[in-house]
């Protein structure tokens, strides 16, 4: 008497096929959200903060502090407090600041602020991130780029340094070598877009609008 085959049982080395309609279960990994920090050399973005600091709006919510956060909690602790000094200042004396500062990630950035002076608003940035290389200039060389940013000649920067042309020149490649620049066009350049002076000289987009 042949022994009847149980349907339920498999041949040993048969994988079953997944019966049609059913779910098949796949390990897929997880997606990653996109690491905050976001921006590159010569982006920008725009915050808003109220009295104590808190930030209440953002031009790009891509970046490490977010809505709610104060604006001071991703610097490094020396620059933070430079940072909150001139926050003060701005805010109650309506004094316009220009600080730089380094976040705990390593990326610079030159900050403008200034006051807005409403009851619930108190301080306006805008923040330019800038090539970290720029930590290794000198303050006379960073003189050296405000001058140049502002399209003077070089012998309008010597006057202002109160140095020789040979000492401009010499800044010159000197800041060329630091930043690996390949001519003094691509140094003007470079000033001109990191030590200019004015905020507003660097659009900013938003796809929201800020508080009222």
């Amino acid at each position: 008497m042949k022994r009847k085959r149980n349907d339920s049982q498999t041949e040993p080395g048969v994988i079953e096929p997944t019966p049609k309609g059913s779910k098949k279960r796949s390990i897929t990994k997880t997606e990653s959200k996109p690491r905050s920090g976001t921006l590159k050399p010569g982006d920008a973005f725009v915050a808003i903060c109220d009295w104590t600091g808190i930030v209440k709006w953002l031009s790009n919510h891509s970046i490490k502090t977010q809505v709610g956060d104060l604006g001071w909690i991703n610097m490094i602790p020396g620059d933070a407090e430079r940072f909150k000094q001139a926050f003060a200042r701005t805010a109650t004396l309506h004094e316009r600041h220009i600080v730089e500062i380094a976040s705990l990630d390593g990326l610079r950035y030159r900050i403008w602020m200034w006051s807005i002076g409403n009851p619930d608003l108190a301080v306006c940035t805008f923040n330019l991130m800038i090539p970290t290389e720029v930590k290794l200039l000198t303050d006379r060389e960073r003189e050296f780029l405000t001058f140049l940013a502002q399209g003077l000649a070089v012998k309008e920067i010597a006057v202002k340094l109160d140095v020789s042309i040979n000492t401009v020149h010499a800044h010159m490649r000197n800041v060329k070598a630091k930043l690996s620049l390949g001519s003094p066009n691509e140094v003007i350049a470079f000033a001109a877009r990191f030590f200019h002076q004015k905020a507003d000289s660097v659009p900013v987009e938003s796809s929201s609008e800020p508080p009222v």
